[in-house]
């Protein structure tokens, strides 16, 4: 969770305690102009990500600057996790959060704020301004909302921006912008006229011999590989 306010030595003060206060739940952390950094990307990546799971994952996340900075990409490798950078323009198409749930969610995060302003416990300035509600109360309505989301929708979510999908072609109509009526729906025909050269006789399925060890194998990573693995779509 991203502090929406300026930084200041409050505000540091402050997160600090929500950290302290909300460490089995969340991260809170804050900027000076309420953007993702390259400090704060770190974090994220070292406390969240790093936190959760210690096998090979890959992260399939936007072109934005930092994520593709030389200390991002090696905190990543540390933490065994090689990225896909999604090329500007088309997070709406194959990114999770943008296909699935993040709707639902902030839905679900203004529908919070609403009933706050009509509860009448905001403060004013001395001009009649409205002051903002308070950064535990955000944690509190990000919280409430991620706990209101279906799981089953980010599972599927997945599935739906073709991260997961099985490599026998199965599950491609899964894939929500090729759907009839969605922008890229010429994508699927595409998809399959490049896969058929594996049906070629001369060319060999590279995943008809794939075996369990094969999968476990591809899973470990070599401690002294520290090279980077960038996937560009």
């Amino acid at each position: 969770i991203s502090s929406f306010y300026p930084s200041c030595s409050n505000s540091l003060t402050e997160s600090k305690k929500l950290n302290e206060d909300y460490k089995h739940k969340c991260v809170i952390g804050t900027s000076a102009n309420a953007w993702m950094n390259e400090e704060l990307t770190l974090n994220w990546v070292r406390s969240v990500l790093g936190a959760f799971s210690f096998n090979r994952r890959l992260l399939a996340w936007d072109s934005y600057e930092c994520h593709m900075m030389q200390s991002v990409k090696e905190a990543l490798s540390r933490i065994n996790v090689d990225q896909v950078i999604i090329p500007g323009g088309c997070t709406k198409y194959v990114q999770a959060p943008d296909v699935s749930w993040k709707k639902p969610f902030k839905a679900l995060v203004a529908e919070q704020y609403d009933e706050w302003k009509a509860s009448g416990v905001q403060e004013y300035t001395e001009a009649g301004n409205m002051r903002p509600p308070s950064r535990k109360t955000i944690v509190e309505w990000v919280l409430t909302a991620w706990s209101r989301l279906s799981a089953d929708v980010i599972s599927k979510s997945f599935k739906s921006g073709a991260l997961n999908l099985a490599v026998d072609g199965t599950e491609d109509s899964m894939i929500h912008c090729f759907k009839k009526g969605q922008p890229w729906e010429a994508g699927s025909d595409q998809l399959q006229a490049q896969l058929s050269v594996l049906d070629e006789p001369n060319l060999p399925n590279p995943f008809q011999d794939i075996t369990d060890s094969d999968i476990e194998e591809a899973n470990m990573v070599d401690p002294d590989d520290n090279k980077d693995i960038d996937i560009e779509l």
